[in-house]
Order: C-alpha cells, then sequence, then structure tokens
C-alpha cells in the first residue's frame, strides 16, 4: 500500500469511559462501530491527544490520577530521522508516540521516547495523520496544502524541481554580482585579502567549530582527575560492594511483580519501576565508556594549547567582536569561497559583464519554468475541480460545487518569484447551485464537510504524503444508497492509504476490512468499554444491531449477510 507511514495500534488507558483498550489496526479501511456513548468519540480523543489536542483534565476516567494514550505507527527512513533530529529514535522503523494528563490537567508528550512539547506532535502530526471530523482542525484549509495536493495531482516534481533549482542559481547570481562591485572598488587588496585567508585556512587546517571542540578537549583534560573521581563515586554508589543500588532495585521490581499479577494498578506502577531500572542501567553503561575516555595525555595538552593559542591569533586579528567559535566559522566560510571570489576580482570589469549577462539567461530561464509550473497546475485545477465536483453527487451532497482556483499575477515581476512560483492555489465549496463559492473552511461544516473531504481523498489520495485518514461524521445526514457510496468511497480511498472511520451506519460498516467494535458495560456505578475486532457471524450480528437496532432479529441478520456478500463481490475489495 502506498503512504508515508501507518498507524499500527493505539493503546488508551484510563480516557473516558474506557479503563484499558489496545486497537490494532490494519492497511486498508479499518471501522470502528458501537451503541451511543460507548466510546467511540474516546478513540479520536485519543489520536488528537497523540497528535498534539489539547489536554483536558475531564479526560481522566474517575478515580484515576492520569490517563494515558499511545500510538505505534510504522515509518519510513526520512521520517525517522527527523525524529531522530528531535532527539527521539525509532526502532525497525516503529515510532512510539505517548502523551498523559493527570487530574490535575498536567500534560507530558514524548517522541520515540524524548520528551517533547505537545506543539512538536501536532508538527509531526500532520505528516502522519489527516483527521476530518467537526472538531478536528482542516489540513486541507491551508493554502501551502493546497498547492502541494495539486503539484501532487499534476505531476509537477519535476518541473518545480527545475524552478527551485534555478531560483537558487539566480539568486546565488544576484548575490556574487553584488559582492564583485563592492570587491572591486578595492580590487588588489581584497585579493590578497582572500589568498591570505585561504592560506590561513590551510596552513592551521581550519574547520567549522575547531575552536569549540578544541576548548571542549582541553577543559576535560584539565579536569580528568575530578572527573575521574566523580564517575567512580557514582560507579561504586550504583554496583559497589558496600552499596549495590541496581541489585537493590532489582530486588524490590522482583517483589513488585509478583504483586502486579493480582493487581492493575500496582503492575502499572511496577511498569514504571521498571522503565527507571532500565534507565539506571543504561546510565551505568555510559557511566563506564565515558570513563574509559577519562585518560590524561601531556602530549595531547600540550599540542591543544598551542592550536588554541595559533586560533585565538586569528581571531584577534579577523575577528568583528564574534564570539570566538563564531569567528573561526566565519574565516572557514570565507575561504570555501575565497576561490570563486579570486576568479571574479581577476576579471574585473568583463568578468561583472558575464555576470549580467549570467543573470539575465537565468532570469528568463526562471521566468520560463514559473510559467510552465502556472499552466500545468491552471489545467491540473480544472480537472480536479470537475473530478472532485462529480463526486458529490454520490455523497448526497448534490448540487454541491468545489471549484479550484490558481491565481497568477498578471505581470511577472522578479519580487513576486517565491520557492513554488508565483501561483495562489485556493480551494472553494459552494453548498448548492445558488451559493456564493468560498474558501473551502468557511462553508462545510460537520458530516458535509467531512464528505467533501471524502470527494477530494478520492480523487487525490493517489498522490498524497499522508499515511493514514482518519473520518468521523462522514455519514452525517445520509442514509440507503448514499450511504452504501460513502462506503465504496471510503473502501477506493483505502486502496492507497489507511483509513479509519468511526460510522453508525451499516451500509458504511460492511466496507471494512477491519472491523472493530466499541462495547460498553454497566459495572455497578462505573462504566467500562471494551474494543475487539468481529468477523464472520459475530460481524453479521453487528451489523443487523445497526440496521435494525436488535442483534437478535433474523430479518436484520439475513440483510446483514446480503450487505456482506455484495461487498465481497465488489471489484473495489
Amino acid at each position: 500500500m502506498k503512504g508515508h507511514s501507518k498507524l499500527l495500534s493505539i493503546q488508551i488507558k484510563n480516557l473516558g469511559v474506557i479503563e484499558s483498550a489496545t486497537i490494532n489496526l490494519v492497511d486498508g479501511l479499518n471501522v470502528l462501530t458501537g451503541e451511543t456513548g460507548a466510546g467511540k468519540t474516546m478513540v479520536l480523543t485519543a489520536l488528537q491527544l497523540i497528535l498534539g489536542g489539547k489536554a483536558d483534565a475531564k479526560l481522566v476516567r474517575n478515580g484515576s490520577d492520569r490517563l494515558l494514550v499511545a500510538a505505534e505507527f510504522e515509518v519510513n527512513r526520512k521520517f525517522s530521522e527527523i525524529v531522530e533530529e528531535l532527539g527521539g529514535s525509532v526502532e525497525d522503523n516503529i515510532l512510539i508516540i505517548t502523551r498523559t494528563v493527570t487530574s490535575d490537567g498536567k500534560s507530558k508528550a514524548s517522541l520515540g521516547g524524548a520528551p517533547v512539547p505537545a506543539a512538536t506532535l501536532a508538527s509531526i502530526g500532520e505528516e502522519l495523520i489527516e483527521i476530518h471530523a467537526q472538531s478536528s482542525s482542516l489540513r486541507l484549509a491551508k493554502e501551502s496544502v493546497q498547492r502541494e495536493l495539486i503539484d501532487l495531482y499534476a505531476g509537477n516534481e519535476e518541473i518545480l524541481n527545475e524552478y527551485q533549482n534555478q531560483l537558487l542559481k539566480f539568486k546565488e547570481a544576484k548575490n556574487r554580482l553584488v559582492e564583485l562591485e563592492k570587491a572591486l572598488k578595492n580590487r588588489d587588496s581584497e585579493i590578497s585579502r582572500l589568498k591570505e585567508i585561504a592560506d590561513i585556512s590551510k596552513k592551521f587546517e581550519l574547520s567549522e567549530n575547531i575552536y569549540d571542540e578544541i576548548s571542549n578537549e582541553i577543559s576535560k583534560l584539565e579536569a580528568v582527575e575530578d572527573l575521574n573521581r566523580s564517575v567512580v563515586i557514582a560507579l561504586e554508589i550504583l554496583n559497589g560492594e558496600d552499596s549495590n543500588l541496581t541489585s537493590c532495585l532489582q530486588s524490590s521490581l522482583k517483589s513488585l511483580q509478583i504483586g502486579a499479577n493480582l493487581d492493575k494498578e500496582l503492575s502499572t506502577i511496577a511498569g514504571e519501576f521498571k522503565d527507571g531500572l532500565r534507565t539506571i542501567q543504561n546510565v551505568i553503561s555510559d557511566l563506564e565508556r565515558y570513563k574509559e575516555t577519562l585518560n590524561a595525555d601531556p602530549a595531547r595538552f600540550d599540542y591543544l594549547q598551542s592550536r588554541k593559542a595559533d586560533l585565538n591569533g586569528l581571531v584577534k586579528r579577523f575577528g568583528k567582536n564574534e564570539e570566538k567559535n563564531e569567528s573561526i566559522n566565519s574565516l572557514v566560510m570565507q575561504a570555501k569561497s575565497a576561490k570563486a571570489q579570486i576568479e571574479d576580482l581577476s576579471g574585473g570589469e568583463e568578468r561583472l559583464g558575464e555576470l549580467a549577462k549570467e543573470i539575465k539567461k537565468d532570469k528568463e530561464l526562471l521566468f520560463k519554468f514559473a510559467q510552465e509550473l502556472s499552466e500545468s497546475r491552471k489545467k491540473a485545477a480544472k480537472r480536479a475541480s470537475e473530478d472532485i465536483t462529480r463526486e458529490f453527487s454520490d455523497l448526497a451532497l448534490t448540487g454541491s460545487m468545489l471549484e479550484i482556483s490558481v491565481e497568477v499575477p498578471e505581470n511577472l515581476e522578479e519580487s513576486k518569484l517565491g520557492n513554488f512560483g508565483v501561483d495562489t492555489v485556493q480551494f472553494n465549496f459552494a453548498s448548492h447551485k445558488s451559493a456564493k463559492l468560498s474558501p473551502l473552511s468557511k462553508r462545510a461544516s460537520g458530516g458535509e464537510l467531512s464528505r467533501v473531504m471524502l470527494a477530494i481523498e478520492v480523487v487525490l489520495s493517489q498522490n498524497s504524503q499522508i499515511g493514514t485518514f482518519i473520518f468521523d461524521e462522514v455519514d452525517s445526514g445520509v442514509g440507503g444508497k448514499a450511504a452504501i457510496e460513502v462506503g465504496r468511497k471510503l473502501a477506493t480511498v483505502a486502496n492507497s492509504s489507511q483509513v479509519v472511520v468511526v460510522t453508525h451506519l451499516p451500509q458504511v460498516a460492511v466496507w471494512a476490512k477491519n472491523h472493530l467494535v466499541v462495547e460498553k458495560s454497566d459495572n455497578g456505578d462505573v462504566v467500562e468499554s471494551s474494543v475487539f475486532p468481529v468477523t464472520g457471524e459475530e460481524r453479521a450480528i453487528e451489523i443487523a444491531r445497526l440496521l435494525s437496532g436488535q442483534e437478535s432479529s433474523e430479518t436484520a441478520r439475513e440483510h446483514a449477510r446480503e450487505l456482506l456478500e455484495m461487498v465481497g463481490n465488489s471489484a473495489i475489495r
């Protein structure tokens, strides 16, 4: 299945009516059904928390001190690198995101094991999941996303890359021209200065951040005895014969684990204890590795001191009131560009003229690419508008219309050239024939909006960068044949992306590849919910309940079997 990511599972503890639930998801169409008040909404709430949604103490289950939601995603290497840059880790392409909320409203989030602000989850989440629900933010309302979708639909990757490369080339040439014009006023002295910087960089083997690296190593060598003493004492406390802390903690954990089999609350505490012990064990390993690096080396110390003295001399000579490391970094950058600058200066006015001609040609080619990009977008927008509007009639949106506009400046000017061309892309929607077209986010609402989004995804999902789509209220206000078509469209999207749908309609539920039921049971004063998959006859019973409100109705069961057979014979599946 195409998609940059996939939602594998959701774990929920003490969220609303749900005490504990694990929801396993598959490729294709996943459907959640259940009685009103069973907790289907809580599943969406869990996902919204995972994606950086607002924490609310009211979400914590009565009698509990905190809630926990965790999601497991399968991601690609590119996404893994983004997570690692944020301090998290991804093992075997599996990313785990967690969120906790305490009964006093305090929230903690982790991305791949690393603590992060909720805002980071929101940013990351935009690349993982698209939620279409009345209560969710509308990602597709963003102009940048709308432009990206049209580019994907049009297959503009190549022309967009050509444009962006040309834009970069154009800007670099303009900067070189400006620098050359300044330098030509003091040509001879500037050439001498650049040659000197290049020679100095080579002589002293300059590299970025070398000043800080040398300073840090000197500090470490100066304090090697104190550092070693600190590490030794710490390790003795943790592993020493007199006070073996880890051994005591391991014994405590064994005791807790015996009791954990008898009580869920203690099991949770034992799990936290185990995580803490693992952290301490990792710290011990890190300390032992660090201790091995603490070796006094007088020769190395003298060498580094000499290097630092040389660098201080360069800072004093060439620095411009910057921090010392930045001064050296500036020299490194100047040395890298010195050769090209010397060539420009040596050519004098002749080179100035060549650069001006080069810039003119670059600009002409840049305008050409921008125009090609605009034309491609306009053609794609027209096709996509017609295709999406055509889908509306099957989704009980007869008379509705979507128009994708691509606005291009009348006069193409240099000042209007952006990183993605010169166009403004906007999705406009009208709910009926006499309605005025307005930006999508301002016209559609509730279930109508979800169905509009579904139509868009049906047409554009083949090239979508999102791996998982969540639909809630997509079947609001529809039934009969329209409901069957909603299910069919969802199944179509699910052929290229993972789809999760919360529904109360049997005509939608029958299209599921993975049918999950959220069930509630009244246990005294506490309402508990569980989530479990249904197949075969159990699934027919659930479909029958959705049809008639009665699981025992043989007529409803027979109708349910007919619906399931119809879907089973569909070419979409």
